[in-house]
């Protein structure tokens, strides 16, 4: 349960998942090529989407559903295109963080 930043070639969704259910609670237009680096920060409830180190237009939202988890990260792909998660990394922003960060390097995904 928690938040994602979904995205395809000319879409970003933020969506709600809920005991496995996705809502989208936010959608919106915006350009994406290979190579772009995408995050989600949810930061006292408001939510917002980033590419390349900078907020996507229009990408924010507030919910508090959630107000507490663990970063975490799901692949899926509809086509047998080949995809990369490269420099994956999640932990709190905080000040002080409550959990060293997580990492992992060139995961690779196909669709088998």
């Amino acid at each position: 349960d928690g938040y994602e930043l979904s995205v395809n070639s000319t879409t970003w969704w933020i969506t709600r998942d809920d005991n496995g259910t996705g809502t989208d609670i936010d959608t919106g237009a915006a350009t994406f090529a290979s190579g772009d680096t995408i995050e989600i920060r949810i930061i006292s409830g408001v939510i917002t989407g980033w590419k390349n180190g900078s907020q996507i237009s229009g990408a924010e939202i507030s919910d508090s559903a959630y107000t507490t988890g663990q970063p975490g990260w799901e692949s899926y792909q509809d086509s047998a295109i080949v995809g990369w998660l490269d420099n994956w990394e999640g932990g709190d922003l905080g000040a002080a963080q409550s959990q060293a960060p997580r990492s992992m390097h060139q995961f690779h995904t196909r669709r088998t």
